[in-house]
């Protein structure tokens, strides 16, 4: 699923850093009895600036993901809501997003990778700002390449289908992706959301939309 934003092409060219994780916790527990811990950035004092200065982006994300994958979203948002009650630091109650976890990637290519650390049913959430031109979001398993232009954000089932973004380029990229690790969830008591289906959409439709294809159907059905 893929999304345009307008408003996130500002940037200044800076060289390539090292990806940044940022998350209210330690996404590197291995057992359901781990304690949570916040990572290290999030300790960082500069942590509040960051967070209140994308606020606005967060929401709008988090919006997408309620209308495009609405029990990914009620998970998403019950595990913040637990994270919060847990205050491991005063910056958690700044989290806004409905993902557990972030990372920062500036002007660096991505090599081919599957993202192993969440379940099949969750998509990645990757949302591309700066100001460069002809960046392209590769996804070799089903052999498309996408357009990955300032303001584009893209809905991925990252363990599911392998991505990359290669050298391709002009200008400065950053790239902030979002991603629920299971076991964080899994430490909560979340359930896993199940997978996306088309009946998931049915509210968001014109009531003339739904009597149209039920009517197409029904003709098919007498065809046969």
């Amino acid at each position: 699923m893929i999304f345009h934003l307008d408003g996130l092409s500002k940037g200044r060219r800076s060289a390539p850093t090292t990806p940044q994780f940022f998350s209210p916790t330690d996404e590197n527990i291995k057992r359901l009895v781990d304690p949570l811990k916040p990572s290290g950035l999030f300790t960082n004092d500069r942590c509040p600036q960051y967070l209140r200065g994308i606020q606005y982006e967060e929401d709008l994300l988090n919006a997408i993901v309620a209308m495009t994958a609405p029990e990914l979203f009620h998970c998403g948002a019950q595990a913040t809501k637990e994270l919060r009650k847990v205050a491991m630091h005063p910056s958690t109650n700044l989290w806004r997003s409905v993902y557990s976890g972030m990372t920062i990637i500036a002007n660096r290519r991505t090599p081919t990778h599957r993202d192993t650390g969440g379940a099949l049913q969750h998509f990645d959430l990757l949302l591309s700002a700066g100001d460069h031109r002809n960046a392209e979001l590769h996804v070799p398993d089903i052999t498309i390449k996408l357009e990955y232009n300032p303001g584009t954000a893209v809905l991925i089932m990252g363990r599911a289908l392998a991505h990359s973004v290669p050298l391709t380029w002009r200008g400065s990229r950053i790239c902030l992706a979002h991603y629920i690790k299971k076991e964080v969830h899994g430490r909560l008591g979340i359930s896993r959301p199940g997978f996306v289906h088309l009946r998931d959409f049915d509210a968001l439709k014109h009531p003339g939309y739904l009597e149209r294809v039920d009517g197409i159907l029904s003709k098919a059905k007498r065809r046969n």
